[in-house]
């Protein structure tokens, strides 16, 4: 293709040269009679067609010098982005290793336990309980690991329909206060805060979706809050629905909250205390974002941390 254009360029030059000379000299002898005037003429004729041969072909060498730049920094960002690419897989496998192998150890470590012959009735509903908790842990990695590869490849099924956002936020809620009242094991305090005018707010969504964000935001709110409160709070802004989930916990770090939603990055507090391999928000994130919306973070330090999310009310239809 260069060399087609290269072609292109010289042999539209001799052309023009050629009918340059042929015709400028025609004009000058029509208009100059005198010979010493149309020399000088002629001179300066020359001087300008080289002017612009220079011209022609700096402005030529730039482009090539600038579609080579343009190419050598393409070149270079697809290096890093494979070298990122190597470097988070390879933290994907070994998380991914580590992570399996833990429930993995514990179903089989108490699958040997539970049939040794001098185990008690209660030994082995104990037994039971934990191969249970670790099979549920088990399924959650994988789940969360095709998650990942559906939200990467653009195929998350995302099935929307009208919902009534306070019954579903009611029944979220009550999932919360009436199984096992999570937040009174810990001593924590759930506010709602309904800024809703009306009792009822219809929008079109995916509840199931929308569900499984928020489970994962309350799930790390809870998780990483000893003691304080826990709100969420939800309200209609400009045919926007806002809903966040606030707590008094650690709180997220500035350079932690720049990385916090990518694949496979977890904070200092998460590595200490072992809570997941870093899938949890990033999923959140790419299902809020198939959802049509966006979803933000305000954090600090020892202050607690604020997850919002902004869904429109009626569904856009896809392109």
């Amino acid at each position: 293709m260069e060399r087609y254009f290269a072609l292109k360029i010289a042999v539209a030059y001799f052309i023009l040269g050629f009918l340059w000379i042929l015709f400028s000299d025609y004009l000058l002898i029509s208009f100059i009679e005198d010979l010493s005037t149309l020399t000088l003429w002629q001179n300066y004729k020359g001087w300008f067609y080289i002017a612009v041969t220079a011209l022609m072909l700096y402005w030529l060498i730039r482009r090539q010098m600038k579609r080579k730049n343009r190419l050598l920094d393409e070149l270079e960002a697809a290096r890093l982005k494979a070298e990122e690419s190597d470097r988070l897989k390879t933290a994907f496998l070994s998380n991914m290793s580590h992570e399996i192998r833990t429930p993995l150890n514990g179903i089989l470590g108490f699958s040997n336990l539970i049939s040794e012959e001098n185990v008690s009735v209660e030994q082995k509903q104990l037994y039971l309980k934990q191969i249970n908790s670790n099979g549920k842990l088990l399924l959650k990695i994988i789940n969360d690991i095709i998650e990942v590869s559906k939200i990467q490849e653009d195929q998350l099924a995302i099935n929307y329909e009208q919902v009534d956002l306070s019954l579903l936020l009611d029944n979220f809620i009550k999932a919360y206060t009436l199984n096992g009242n999570t937040f009174k094991k810990k001593g924590l305090e759930l506010r709602v805060l309904n800024r809703l005018e009306s009792e009822s707010l219809i929008i079109e969504t995916d509840p199931s979706r929308l569900l499984q964000v928020l489970v994962n935001l309350m799930d790390n709110a809870i998780k990483y809050t000893s003691e304080g409160w826990i709100a969420i709070g939800y309200r209609l802004e400009n045919s926007e629905v806002q809903i966040w989930i606030e707590d008094t916990g650690s709180g997220i770090t500035p350079e932690n909250q720049e990385i916090i939603f990518e694949r496979f990055k977890q904070t200092s507090t998460s590595k200490k205390t072992g809570a997941g391999f870093g899938l949890g928000l990033s999923i959140s994130k790419g299902i809020v974002e198939a959802l049509q919306g966006t979803i933000e973070l305000e954090s600090a330090p020892g202050r607690g941390s604020r997850f919002l999310i902004k869904l429109p009310t009626k569904t856009a239809p896809q392109t």
